[in-house]
This record gives C-alpha cells, sequence and structure tokens, in this order.
C-alpha cells in the first residue's frame, strides 16, 4: 500500500493524546471502611474486570479512530505491478508551428506522417494531433486511415510557437484509458519545452521523428517610435554573417529601405529616418528565402494608445448633473485623455454580470441607490481581479451597502466643520502617485464645510482635512486598489472643485485607478481576443466597452521561436525519461488512488468507530454512577 499525501501520516502521532488521558484518568480504588456489612445488601455489585474490560476498549476504539482518519487524508491505495499490454493504438503529432515553414521542412513532416499510417498494422487505431503552442485533435484514434490522410492534405505550418508539452498532453488525452504510441514529427526546435511540462502515463510510448530545419535565419521584431522615426530589430541566429534589406512600408506605401549587415548570432537595431504619421500601421520586411517565413515581418499600430476607459456610476445616471465638475475635468481635451462612460446605478444592476468589468481601465462609484447585491458583488470581484474604485463618501452613497467592497461592515457619520482654519486639505504622502506634479500646499485654500468620518480596516492615509482627520484613504482589495475620498466631489460640501489643483487630482486619480488595466492593443499569437484569428497582422477586435465598439490591434509571431538551435533525439527523450519518473509517476498515482477510493472506506470506518465510541462511553459513564 502507498499513500498520495503521506504528510498527513503524522497526525498518527495524535493517537498519543487518548492513551495520555486514559492514564491520566485511572484512579486508585478506594478502600471504604462500613460500619455494617448489611447497609451493603442492596447495593449493587460493581464488577471491576468488567468496567476495565469496557474501558479498555473504549479507548483502543478512540486510537483507532483518529490513526484512520489520518489514514484517510493520507490518501491510501494499492499498487499493482500490472505489465502493460504491447503498444498498439498510434497518435501522429505534428508541429505546425512556424519554425515548420522553412523550405521543406513541412513537406518532409507530411511525407512522414503518411508513412508512418501506412506502416501501421492493420487494425491498429491512429490519429492525429497538430501542434504548436496549442494542440489540436484532427483525428481521434480510429480504423478510418483515410480520415487521417485527408487531415493530413488540409495540414499547413501557421504562426504560433513550439510546445512539446501541450502536444504530448493533448496525444495521452485522445488516447483515453488504452495503451499506445504517439510518434512526434517536428524539427526538434530546441525552446519547445519552455512552456510546460507534461506528465506522461508509463503504458504510452514516445518516439520522435527529426525532419530537420536552416543552419541560419533572419528574423524582424520589436517595431516601434523612437527619436521621431521608426526603429526595428533584425536578429541573425545563424553562425554565419548575414546581408540584407529591412523594408519600411506605411499604410501600404514604401517610406525607406536599410540596408544591414549582421554576424552569426548577433542583432541590430535599424532606424528608419523621417517623422512618421500619428496614425496608421506600420510593417517592416525582410527577404530570407531559406529561413522561416513568418517571422520576415513585424507589424506595428501608429494610432496612440487608448485612453483608459472609466466607467461613472450615478444615482441618476447623468454624469453632468450629478458631478458637474469631475464630468468637465474628465472631458478635458476634447476626452482624449479618457474615455469616460455613465450608467446609472440602477441600470448598471440590471446587466451587471455582462458590463464588461474586466476590460474597464477604473471605476468611479458616485451613487448607490439602486444597486442590487448582484451588482456589488461584480464590483467586488472587478477591484479584487485588479481594478481601481474611487469613492467620495457623501449622502448619495451609502458605505454600508458596499461593505463586501471594502471588506466588512463600516460605521459612517457625518460632521460639520464650522471652524474654517479646521477645513483645509493636507497632504499626508506627497510621494502617492495621485500627488505627481501637484504642489505642496495646493490644497491649503479649499474649504470644507461637511465631511465624513470612517473606519476602514487596513487603509493608509494618503491626505488629511487641517484638523487632523483623514481626508483620502486608500485600501488594498486582493490585487486591485479602492480609493475613498470623505467628501463629495460635486461643490455642495466643499469648493475643492474650484481650486486649481482639482484638475491634476483627479486626472491623476483616474491615471492611478487604471493602474495596468489599460486596454492591451500589442499580442502574440498565442494570446491574441477570443475573436480574433491566430495570425500576425493589424485587425479589428470588439471593444473593451459595454456597447462593443471595435478597436485595433497588432497581432505578431513569438520571437522566441526564430531560433535555429535544435535538441537531438537522444536530448529529446531524456527530458521524456525525466518526466516519465517524476509526474509520470505522480499522475500514475493521483489515478490509482481515484480509482480505488480507499479513503472512502477509511471514513466510513470512522463514523462507525465514533458510533461505536458513543455506546461505549454512555455505558462506561451510567457504570460510575452506581455505588
Amino acid at each position: 500500500m502507498s499513500f498520495l499525501t503521506p504528510a498527513f501520516l503524522f497526525g498518527v502521532l495524535a493517537a498519543a493524546l487518548p492513551v495520555a488521558l486514559h492514564l491520566i484518568g485511572r484512579r486508585p480504588a478506594l478502600r471504604v471502611v462500613f460500619p455494617a456489612v448489611r447497609l451493603l445488601k442492596r447495593a449493587p455489585a460493581q464488577e471491576t474486570r468488567r468496567r476495565r474490560l469496557r474501558e479498555l476498549l473504549l479507548l483502543a476504539v478512540r486510537v483507532a479512530t483518529v490513526v484512520l482518519l489520518a489514514v484517510a487524508f493520507a490518501r491510501p491505495y494499492l499498487v499493482r505491478a500490472v505489465t502493460p499490454p504491447r503498444a498498439s493504438a498510434v497518435v501522429v503529432a505534428v508541429d505546425r508551428s512556424f519554425s515548420m515553414s522553412a523550405p521543406g521542412s513541412f513537406a518532409r513532416a507530411l511525407s512522414r506522417a503518411r508513412n508512418i499510417v501506412a506502416r501501421t498494422p492493420f487494425g491498429a487505431p491512429v490519429g492525429l494531433v497538430a501542434f504548436d503552442d496549442g494542440a489540436e485533435v484532427m483525428v481521434k484514434p480510429s480504423q478510418d486511415r483515410s480520415a487521417v490522410q485527408a487531415a493530413l492534405d488540409r495540414l499547413k505550418p501557421g504562426y504560433g510557437a513550439t510546445s512539446y508539452g501541450t502536444a504530448l498532453a493533448r496525444a495521452a488525452d485522445s488516447l483515453g484509458s488504452s495503451r499506445g504510441r504517439v510518434v512526434v514529427i517536428t524539427d526538434l526546435q530546441q525552446g519547445g519545452w519552455d512552456r510546460r511540462d507534461v506528465a506522461i502515463p508509463d503504458g504510452i510510448d514516445v518516439e520522435v521523428e527529426d525532419v530537420g530545419g536552416p543552419s541560419s535565419n533572419l528574423s524582424v521584431a520589436n517595431l516601434q517610435r523612437a527619436d521621431g522615426g521608426l526603429t526595428a530589430v533584425v536578429r541573425n541566429s545563424g553562425a554565419a554573417g548575414r546581408t540584407g534589406r529591412a523594408k519600411l512600408t506605411i499604410g501600404g506605401q514604401v517610406r525607406g529601405l536599410v540596408p544591414f549587415s549582421l554576424d552569426g548570432g548577433a542583432a541590430r537595431e535599424i532606424a528608419f529616418p523621417g517623422g512618421p504619421p500619428a496614425t496608421g500601421e506600420a510593417t517592416v520586411e525582410i527577404n530570407d528565402p531559406n529561413g522561416y517565413q513568418a517571422d520576415n515581418k513585424t507589424y506595428a499600430l501608429l494610432d496612440p494608445p487608448d485612453p483608459p476607459w472609466l466607467l461613472v456610476i450615478t444615482g441618476e445616471g447623468d454624469l453632468s448633473r450629478g458631478a458637474f465638475y469631475l464630468d468637465r475635468a474628465l472631458a478635458v481635451d476634447n476626452g482624449s485623455l479618457f474615455r469616460v462612460e455613465t450608467e446609472q446605478a440602477a441600470r448598471f444592476s440590471s446587466h451587471a454580470t455582462t458590463v464588461p468589468l474586466q476590460e474597464c481601465s477604473g471605476l468611479v462609484l458616485l451613487g448607490t441607490r439602486g444597486l442590487t447585491d448582484q451588482a456589488i458583488q461584480a464590483i467586488e470581484r472587478f477591484v479584487t481581479a485588479g481594478g481601481g474604485l474611487l469613492v467620495p463618501i457623501d449622502d448619495q452613497v451609502s458605505a454600508s451597502a458596499l461593505a463586501p467592497v471594502f471588506g466588512g461592515r463600516l460605521a459612517v457619520s457625518f460632521e460639520a466643520l464650522s471652524s474654517s482654519a479646521d477645513a483645509g486639505l493636507l497632504t499626508a504622502d506627497l510621494r502617492h502617485p495621485i500627488f505627481r506634479s501637484i504642489e505642496a500646499g495646493a490644497f491649503a485654500g479649499a474649504r470644507f464645510e461637511r465631511v465624513a468620518r470612517i473606519g476602514l480596516p487596513r487603509a493608509t492615509v494618503l491626505a488629511r482635512f487641517a484638523n487632523g482627520q483623514p481626508a483620502i484613504l486608500e485600501q488594498r482589495r486582493g490585487a486591485g486598489r479602492v480609493l475613498v475620498f470623505l467628501s463629495d466631489l460635486s461643490n455642495r460640501w466643499n469648493d475643492l472643485p474650484l481650486q486649481p489643483a482639482f484638475l491634476p487630482l483627479v486626472h491623476q486619480m483616474a491615471r492611478y485607478l487604471a493602474g495596468g488595466r489599460l486596454p492591451a492593443r500589442e499580442f502574440l499569437v498565442s494570446s491574441v481576443p477570443a475573436d480574433v484569428e491566430h495570425r500576425p497582422g493589424v485587425v479589428s477586435t470588439r471593444g473593451p466597452d459595454a456597447a462593443g465598439r471595435a478597436r485595433r490591434i497588432v497581432v505578431n509571431v513569438d520571437p522566441r521561436e526564430s531560433d535555429v538551435r535544435r535538441m537531438t533525439a537522444a536530448e529529446f527523450e531524456q527530458v521524456i525519461a525525466r518526466s516519465r519518473g517524476s509526474a509520470g509517476a505522480a499522475a500514475d498515482a493521483r489515478q490509482s488512488e481515484q480509482q480505488q477510493g480507499l479513503w472512502r472506506l477509511a471514513v466510513a470506518a470512522v463514523v462507525g468507530l465514533l458510533l461505536t465510541e458513543g455506546l461505549l462511553g454512555v455505558r462506561s459513564a451510567s457504570s460510575r454512577g452506581h455505588i
């Protein structure tokens, strides 16, 4: 017998506790001298031996209960020495990463695959898996050889990187519980094992077919603006020196041809002079007919980055009425700094599960009237997942309703400030990002007539009122952050919106809330959004706002796949052997334990012993009550 989690067996040591309690509880029999024996005629005789036997049995039951409970948590299973049957089913895994786009590589891979299918003995199931950084079962193992041949005819190299672990895991899944053989047909690129380890069951044999690859490859990557122009990086991953020309195209027109010369294994940054347009798409391309084809071109979007998208939830649904000054501050520069959308609290609650908060940059909550528990839970998930939230505490916001967001119920009170000396605002930490570019004392002239008091757990004070009370608090919730302003932002309880520092404060708060949640617009082929095809280029995808407006993104290939360094078949098999020795054995152990379920028997025995212990305990207690 073996155990899936043997560390729980240390719990057996707890069996010493009932033994110790039994020994401590033993009391020597007291000798009682009676003046007259006749007084004992009607007293029932206590059978000492039977009582001791019952107590020993009770001790054994308690010890067995603790031991079985520890064994159940250790997840026992029986190790069966089973000789796996001879491999029968065959799954052919064909590498279709873009490193297979070198001249002749993929044609050799298809030829090897067809030969393997033809050589497989009649009656043995044959399947097909195509892989790059993902893996797809093209044909499940079956007797239909024509389906496999037809699928091979449709295969072409794609634009993904290589991941052998993904391919082997998918191939093993397609075999299911049956034993078989997986043949990996690839160029044995060295970086293919860097992305995922895999557990390979012992009953599955793995073979590798090496189709070879080029000895050198030129690639171009990292196209971006720099010093008024555009720069790109060209790499030579081969051993010999190479020369060539990099061509810059913007909007379909050639804007530059720059020659380059690279030593073996070297990289060079190429600058294209001249200012590029403010918008559009750019492409840098090189000619490398003997290397990988997908990395001969890289793309960039010249459009300025999308502004942070702020969703403002109000009680009325009209930001210009509920918070006129906040609306004007966010709309500066014709809204080019921030994209602001307003949602009434009740309307937000009606579709809280469909609003794409996961793509929102920041959230401003100006009113809670109409917010349902479901909507508040959606806001909590948004914050803990890394989102930013700004909450001014005034008579429009119920802090008690937001208890899940703050991590507990809050006691809130409001106070009128009568003294002008106590009404100013002082920054407590000028190094904080929300006070960046704001001078010390910039808020000293602000006057507050009404403020809130709140006990926010685990909060940091960023600013205080002149009387020392907290004015701006920050609370970390999960991966996100919450800013709490203990007054309003609509010029009702204070004149802060009339101060010159109000505009930069609102902008810095908005940028801080956005944090790292700005909409991404540069992707690798392996990480594109769900509605985008897995190929490089400049494409349109669904926007991050509730209306689903389209936005443009850039997709490029993974530069790690451009490396021509390769491993040998022996090195590949060594990785497989190491995987079998560790992760593979662990997977087999988990599978055996799940199939046998011996822990359930141990738990059932524990329940039975607890019932027995209860009955014996009652009997023992009643016997002690006799005189």
